[in-house]
């Protein structure tokens, strides 16, 4: 305003004009340099908000003990951004993503920027994409990588956290193991070892359901012993099934190798025996007898798909080598019970067992009304095949029977050999209808058989439900329906 009102009452054009642009020269100079320094203004503000919102991301991050908390802070900062950030860790066995809620979806197209660190045994990948085309990557990126440090250090903390976890835990389950081989040892007889070790398998592994299974008499006669988390209905169809031609191959497997078997998810197996109750993930588990071959499997399921990891597989090594250890006495003290209480020819329980076993089962009724039946069997005419055809003829034929009588009851009755000729049966939770059924499949597969000379074998049966009576009556009357059996089936 001064300029203009000088300029107008002086007539001295040129003073004018050079005063003017002075003028213009000094003002534009002053308001550059106050526009430069607004600019710097703003942008240390900027600055200086930036660090305070990131110091305070950190802050946050800090406070998360699980890391997926961690990404999840770090995906709303950016989404603030105008950004959508996808993170992966890739460790030495597997890649996990990590799924952003604002993510819908990231085609390969759409990757503006990856940033890929090494925090340990581990890769993060960081994807980033925008939104808008005003965001500014390269700063977007930069502020990534501040976070980058902490980010190393949670996992790092993250690890180290799950290491000592994973060491407290091991050493746990070490002791719980010694703890249960000690109670192992310490049994007399097999059944209840067996129930220790079903015991020892749910707790060490976890498992919905634990069983036993015998071996030892080869494909086709594979036999449950004891089972947790699994009805005797359930057993006897995985029994039957495991046994036949199409599947078990998985138990198959184990008898043949003498290795630990494991099946991350059985339906995708396609020789597994399906049920209704169908376990997801299985272990199979073998333990050696005295003369080191398969005896027995532990079955070792879980109803959840890939649920045991390779640290369970080489537990359940460093199991079957303890409980092997633990049952070996168990074996022997077996071995010699068996020698005094079997039959050595047929290997069938002899006398002194069946005296043992039959008050047992009388006990039990009495006490809690239990049924049960009892057989007692003669060999027609051995005597006739040992004087014609020699002894040794006449010993086959009572393997020959004993395997018969083994084959044709039930996996819960007992078969006994109590005389030179004479066998017996308790059947145990039979009446008579289930007896006359059991004993007519004995007959008919004895006829079966052949003993490689003219001789038609047959057996006499006295069946007997039991009905209170004493122990000796329960026998003496056994006795006379066997004497009438024989007496009708020789046509007297």
């Amino acid at each position: 305003y001064i300029f203009i009102v000088l300029m107008i009452k002086t007539n001295e054009l040129g003073f004018v004009k050079s005063f003017v642009a002075l003028a213009f020269l000094i003002s534009f100079t002053f308001f550059a340099l106050q526009h430069i320094s607004l600019k710097e203004l703003e942008g240390l503000e900027s600055k200086v908000k930036k660090m305070t919102i990131e110091n305070k991301i950190k802050e946050d991050l800090l406070k998360k003990s699980n890391i997926e908390e961690v990404f999840a802070i770090l995906k709303n900062y950016f989404k603030n951004l105008n950004c959508v950030l996808e993170v992966f860790i890739k460790d030495k066995n597997e890649v996990i993503p990590k799924k952003n809620s604002a993510n819908k979806n990231i085609n390969q197209s759409d990757l503006e920027d990856i940033v890929k660190c090494k925090f340990g045994d581990s890769e993060c990948i960081f994807i980033i994409k925008s939104l808008s085309n005003k965001t500014d990557m390269h700063e977007v990126k930069n502020s990534l990588e501040n976070f980058l440090p902490l980010i190393e250090t949670l996992i790092t903390i993250k690890e180290n956290r799950e290491n000592i976890e994973k060491q407290q835990n091991y050493l746990l389950r070490i002791n719980n193991l010694i703890e249960y081989s000690i109670k192992i040892s310490n049994t007399l007889v097999l059944e209840e070892t067996y129930m220790w070790i079903i015991k020892a398998s749910s707790v060490l592994f976890g498992a919905d359901s634990v069983s036993i299974l015998d071996t030892s008499n080869g494909k086709g006669l594979y036999r449950f012993l004891g089972s947790k988390g699994l009805d005797l209905e359930k057993l006897t169809e995985i029994e039957n099934k495991i046994n036949s031609p199409y599947f078990g191959e998985h138990i198959d497997a184990i008898v043949k190798t003498g290795k630990i078997n494991y099946i991350p998810n059985t339906n995708e197996f396609p020789g597994w025996a399906v049920t209704s109750e169908n376990s997801k993930s299985w272990l199979g588990i073998p333990l050696l007898d005295l003369e080191n071959k398969v005896f027995i499997v532990i079955n070792i399921g879980k109803d959840i798909p890939n649920y045991y990891t390779i640290d369970d597989v080489k537990f359940a090594e460093t199991f079957q080598k303890t409980v092997n250890i633990a049952i070996t006495k168990n074996l022997l003290l077996e071995r010699y019970r068996m020698d005094s209480i079997t039959d050595p020819l047929t290997k069938l329980y002899n006398r002194r067992e069946f005296e043992n076993r039959l008050l047992y089962e009388i006990t039990q009724a009495q006490r809690y009304q239990t049924k049960f039946t009892l057989l007692l069997m003669d060999l027609d005419r051995f005597k006739s095949i040992n004087d014609t055809f020699g002894h040794l003829v006449g010993d086959t034929f009572l393997r020959e029977f004993a395997d018969v009588l083994r084959n044709s009851i039930r996996a819960s009755d007992i078969a006994f050999r109590i005389g030179g000729d004479e066998f017996a049966a308790i059947l145990t939770h039979a009446d008579k209808i289930k007896a006359v059924q059991i004993a007519k499949r004995i007959k008919s597969n004895l006829s079966k058989i052949d003993l490689g000379v003219s001789f038609k074998p047959s057996v006499s049966i006295g069946i007997k439900e039991y009905n209170n009576e004493s122990r000796d009556e329960l026998i003496i009357e056994c006795d006379r329906l066997l004497y009438v059996e024989k007496l009708r089936s020789h046509g007297s």
